[in-house]
């Protein structure tokens, strides 16, 4: 996959640039200020979009996410970062959608998957609806985008390779 994207030092500003990508989202975007947000947290208005990175370990800011989506009506992503090393960036994704026409709806311990032509999906463990991230925002799907939990693996080992791949070789550890 060939992406370009203006370099980030760190693994958050990789993260936040990579979900925009895949969301085709150019230009600028505000920060999301607030004592319970993440320090990287922006506003993807265009796409009804707020994406949220932290180090925090699961089941933290669940709630601040949930109350955002809510207030706002818009799909909020808290993109987790639970793994890293020179090769391989892992995330984890909780998200809430507030955009749907009812109440929202979270969902949780999502893994990023990146598909062999490049599209990106917040895939869940085995066979659940999942999400898709295109120029409409985060879209729900009743199928997920593999047929079998080989080509799930090989998708998330993908977007871990793809994500750290952005980093400087002095970021990793």
């Amino acid at each position: 996959m060939i992406t370009n994207y203006t370099r980030s030092t760190d693994v958050a500003g990789v993260s936040l640039g990579y979900m925009l990508h895949a969301l085709s989202a150019k230009g600028r975007y505000a920060y999301v200020r607030g004592n319970e947000f993440p320090d990287a947290a922006i506003l993807v208005e265009d796409r009804g979009a707020v994406i949220c990175v932290t180090a925090a370990p699961a089941p933290k800011l669940r709630d601040v996410i949930n109350a955002f989506a809510q207030d706002l009506r818009y799909d909020v992503a808290l993109v987790r970062i639970t793994g890293q090393d020179r090769d391989f960036i892992r995330l984890s994704i909780d998200l809430t959608l507030g955009l749907l026409p009812c109440e929202p709806w979270a969902m949780h311990d999502l893994e990023l998957w990146t598909g062999r032509t490049g599209d990106t999906w917040f895939v869940p463990e085995g066979f659940c609806p999942a999400i898709s991230l295109t120029s409409d925002g985060f879209s729900l799907e009743l199928l997920p985008p593999y047929n079998t939990l080989a080509e799930r693996s090989a998708g998330i080992l993908r977007a871990a390779a793809d994500v750290a791949s952005l980093l400087p070789m002095t970021e990793a550890r």
